[in-house]
Parts: structure tokens; sequence; C-alpha cells
């Protein structure tokens, strides 16, 4: 009586495994993923698995923003350098013309131009910091 039995629960569960499978289809876990679970385990397991599961469309976007987020950072990080290069020339430009009409000494622009240049370092290993993946 039990044989009798178990070959059409097996055949309804693949049934059963099947739609759940058409379902993941279009999910990150793909039918065969979402068929064996509902098979192999319940098809409650596998629809509350295919329910949970990301989209490939969501995926995408998520791929599609990370890259866009990656291209902003990286043309911030851009301007920045080139805002930091510009303020860094003005400033040795004003250390020199104080230099030169006697305003400082030598030892005291040597100084500032060298915190100049620091500063511009720091920027220059924080931005390469920042920017890495």
């Amino acid at each position: 009586m039990e044989e009798d039995v178990i070959g059409p629960i097996l055949v309804a569960s693949a049934f059963i495994a099947v739609i759940i499978g058409a379902f993941g289809k279009g999910k990150k876990i793909g039918f065969w993923g979402a068929f064996l679970l509902s098979f192999f385990f319940t098809p409650l397991v596998g629809i509350l698995v295919v329910i949970f599961s990301k989209s490939k469309a969501e995926m995408e976007r998520e791929a599609r923003s990370y890259r866009i987020q990656q291209a902003q950072r990286e043309a911030i990080g851009r301007m920045e350098a080139r805002q930091a290069t510009s303020n860094m020339v003005d400033e040795l430009a004003k250390l020199q013309m104080l230099l030169e009409k006697g305003a400082i000494t030598r030892e005291e622009f040597d100084s500032m131009k060298a915190s100049v240049m620091k500063r511009t370092s720091e920027f220059d290993e924080w931005n390469e910091w920042y920017n890495k993946d």
C-alpha cells in the first residue's frame, strides 16, 4: 500500500518543484537551484528562497549603480587632485613673492614650502586610500 502512494507523491513533488523552478528562473537562484531546493527539501523552502532571492534585473541595477558610483568617486578624486595642485601652486607662488620682496628669509621659505608639499603629499595618500577598491 505504501509503495502505491510513494510514486504519486514523487510525481506531485517533481511537478511542484518544476513550477517553483520556473519562478526561480528570473532570480539569482535560477531554475535548477529552486527546483532542487523544492524537490529535496520542501516546496515551502523552495518558494521562500525564490521569494527572497534577488531578481536578475535587481542584480544588474545594483552592478550598474556600483559602476556609476565608482566613476563618480574617480571623477571627484581627479577634481580634488586638480584643486589641491592648483592650491599648492598658488601657495608656492605667494611664498616666492614674499621671498623676493624680502618679507621672509630663505630658511622660512624652505620651511613653508616643505609644509605645503607635505600637505599635498598627505592629500594624495588619503585620496589614493579613499579611491581604492
